[in-house]
């Protein structure tokens, strides 16, 4: 009778190391939802969702987008389709496209010839000097009246330099307000180092989308990043 206990015992462990095998080997990891995007830009540019700045006076901006990689977890190949408006473009794992001025949509359907997803992406693309007056905007909605005093006349001045084409002046008076930033905001208060990063990112950002680009430097550092 023993066994035949331990018999069956070890039948039934086999039935179910069978079972837990082929429901693993059934289960399918769906295809990656995250798209990224690769610009002079932001998912979180002052509290707006993906904004990608142009470059001086350019009406469009050339964005490189992937989704991590061209397999899924699981191993399986991914499958692209990029979309420009309605129109398939790409099949590729990484995409670049050209974006103009105002609202656009991302699109790419991945599949992993099991699941398919289709992806959109709301973006903004802005430029450098659109990106000053929602900077300049952001300084005054903060209501720390007795700092902002200190920044507000660079932003004007980097304004009116970026509305007349100023480059390097608009690109030198962003800068300067970049390094006064730590001086008059409180830094080693939570909410003061906040601002500190939050404002000084987006005037980096500007800072890059101005700045002169030497002769045969398409893509210098920390301009529109390269493939990672």
């Amino acid at each position: 009778m023993i066994h035949l206990r331990i018999i069956f015992l070890a039948v039934v462990g086999c039935i179910f190391v069978l079972a837990a095998e082929a429901t693993a080997v059934g289960t399918n990891v769906p295809p990656p939802s995250t798209v990224y995007i690769i610009g002079n830009g932001s998912p979180d540019f002052l509290g707006f969702t993906n904004v990608y700045l142009t470059r001086r006076n350019e009406k469009s901006v050339a964005l490189e987008s992937h989704l991590g990689a061209d397999h899924d977890a699981g191993g399986d190949i991914l499958f692209f389709q990029w979309f420009d408006e309605d129109k398939v473009v790409s099949t590729l794992p990484r995409f670049t496209n050209d974006y103009s001025l105002g609202l656009q949509t991302l699109r790419v359907i991945v599949s992993d010839g099991v699941e398919m997803l289709d992806l959109q992406v709301p973006i903004e693309i802005v430029s450098p000097l659109d990106a000053t007056r929602r900077l300049r905007a952001d300084l005054e909605l903060t209501g720390v009246r007795e700092n902002i005093d200190h920044l507000r006349p660079l932003l004007r001045l980097a304004e009116k330099a970026l509305d007349h084409r100023n480059w390097s002046i608009g690109k030198r008076r962003l800068e300067h307000f970049q390094r006064r930033l730590p001086k008059v905001i409180d830094v080693e208060t939570e909410a003061g180092a906040a601002l500190v990063g939050r404002w000084s990112d987006a005037a980096g950002d500007i800072v890059q989308s101005v700045r002169r680009i030497r002769k045969g430097d398409t893509s210098p550092n920390g301009y529109f990043p390269g493939p990672m």
